[in-house]
């Protein structure tokens, strides 16, 4: 399940919607769904996280950011 990221301050990174990253003690754990993907999510930048409402323009640039990954 993924979870979003909390912290006991307001801080800048909060408005970028930050997932909760499980920690892990192995290189096979870092490969795990529950870790690869808000890993993925938080690298993204803000421009792709918040351009929700046109989901063909999200999806390209998601791609290209998958492709850099």
């Amino acid at each position: 399940m993924l979870t979003p990221a909390r912290n006991s301050r307001e801080l800048r990174s909060t408005s970028s919607n930050p997932l909760y990253i499980p920690r892990v003690k192995t290189k096979a754990g870092t490969r795990a769904f529950s870790v690869a993907a808000p890993t993925l999510w938080n690298s993204l930048p803000v421009s792709v996280k918040s351009d929700r409402n046109a989901l063909s323009t999200l999806m390209l640039q998601l791609a290209t950011e998958v492709e850099n990954f």
